[in-house]
């Protein structure tokens, strides 16, 4: 019988006691770990397990940062500085630190705001890579899409490039290959959909109130429908709409709301300006009273909560029917109004107008649909006979 048992390591230093397996039959390896696993104690006596099972396997990078205290700089110490330095995250952090800000909290969620920068391996990205798809840091457990998971590490690898940089690191880690990610959504608003999603909404309203002792029933689902309309008729992002203000975007008498994206900033490009439409005109004059803008005293998840029971309760259970696809109908109605790609790049803000081809594609498709449907009509009101024109009754048969 084969023997698999290895020589344990059991040191302790101060009131912390570490119980490992060198992972080696051999004696005098065995005492080396050890005693390096002893100055790691000694160095941080809350030195991450993680780091002290990687001095067990013998990576170089953990044993360095157990032996060099300087050098141990943690993953929240790191986005801290990042953070300070303009030059790390350049326009994106002046346009969208809130992006930032929510990649860092999921992966310190998941690697440990006091993990080591220099014990983070191929083998702890792949870890936090599996429990990213899985959704274990959430409460209860969701599991993430592969864009969402792509996004996160696309952070923490830009993190760690900073960290070369500064020569915290010698090498960024390897990650695998970015998930292949779904194509676009697809789905688009229909008149006769946007009509029973919003008589959905409506009557929610209606519903009569709850029993005796439960929370009093929101009423405000015709709010959200203002919101929806709005975005409907300007294509601007869920979030991008939370962010309007009176005095720097929406400029009523002129009838134009004026935004800047991520990109545009980026691209140094100048200010977007989308015409308000009549019906987004009325939708908008609803909030006049709200201070600030017009949706700020809406909440982004309740949206997104209040369309998704309308368009169940409408009969739509289509995965791309999410409050963005509304900006997709913006786009697909605004080629389909003009024709013009150009136009359509910028009433949506796109830096690069292959972005804006998609609702050429869309618009083609559906005009195939549409004629399609046209035929089938007009074939079941006007059947044309296989045997040849109808004979002239005026004239005599022929002999």
């Amino acid at each position: 019988m084969v023997d698999r048992r290895y020589y344990m390591i059991d040191v302790s230093e101060g009131n912390r006691r570490v119980r490992l397996s060198a992972g080696t039959k051999d004696r005098d390896r065995a005492l080396a770990k050890e005693q390096a696993i002893l100055e790691a104690l000694r160095n941080d006596p809350m030195v991450p397990e993680r780091v002290l099972r990687s001095i067990t396997r013998g990576e170089l990078r953990a044993a360095q940062m157990a032996a060099d205290a300087d050098a141990r700089t943690t993953l929240s110490q790191a986005y801290e500085r990042a953070l300070e330095d303009p030059r790390c995250w350049g326009p994106e952090q002046i346009s969208r630190p809130d992006a930032i800000l929510a990649n860092r909290a999921v992966l310190e969620r998941i690697i440990g705001k006091d993990f080591p920068i220099l014990a983070i391996t191929s083998e702890v990205i792949a870890e936090a890579t599996k429990a990213l798809l899985a959704g274990t840091d959430r409460k209860p457990a969701k599991k993430r899409s592969v864009a969402t998971v792509n996004r996160k590490l696309d952070n923490l690898k830009r993190l760690l490039g900073f960290c070369k940089k500064w020569k915290i690191i010698q090498a960024v880690p390897d990650f695998e290959g970015r998930f292949v990610e779904r194509k676009g959504r697809e789905w688009v608003m229909e008149d006769d959909a946007e009509e029973a999603i919003f008589k959905a909404l409506l009557a929610r309203d209606e519903k009569p109130a709850k029993a005796h002792g439960e929370h009093n029933r929101k009423r405000d689902a015709h709010l959200y429908k203002h919101l929806y309309i709005v975005l409907t008729e300007t294509g601007l992002r869920h979030g991008e709409a939370f962010k309007l203000t009176w005095a720097d975007h929406i400029r009523m008498d002129a009838r134009v709301i004026q935004f800047r994206t991520r990109a545009e900033v980026k691209a140094n490009a100048s200010m977007r300006s989308i015409p308000i439409t009549d019906r987004c005109h009325a939708s908008l004059k609803v909030f006049k009273d709200v201070k600030g803008g017009p949706f700020k005293e809406l909440n982004m998840r309740r949206a997104q909560t209040l369309w998704k029971e309308a368009t169940r309760a409408a009969g739509i259970n289509h995965p791309d029917c999410v409050p963005h696809a509304l900006r997709h109908t913006a786009g697909t109605r605004v080629q389909e109004a003009m024709g013009d790609i150009r136009l359509t790049q910028a009433w949506l803000g796109h830096a690069d107008i292959k972005t804006s081809e998609r609702y050429t594609k869309v618009v083609s498709r559906r005009m195939r649909e549409a004629a399609v449907k046209l035929g089938e009509r007009t074939t079941s009101r006007h059947l044309v006979s296989e045997e040849g024109p109808p004979r002239d009754r005026d004239r005599p048969p022929s002999e």
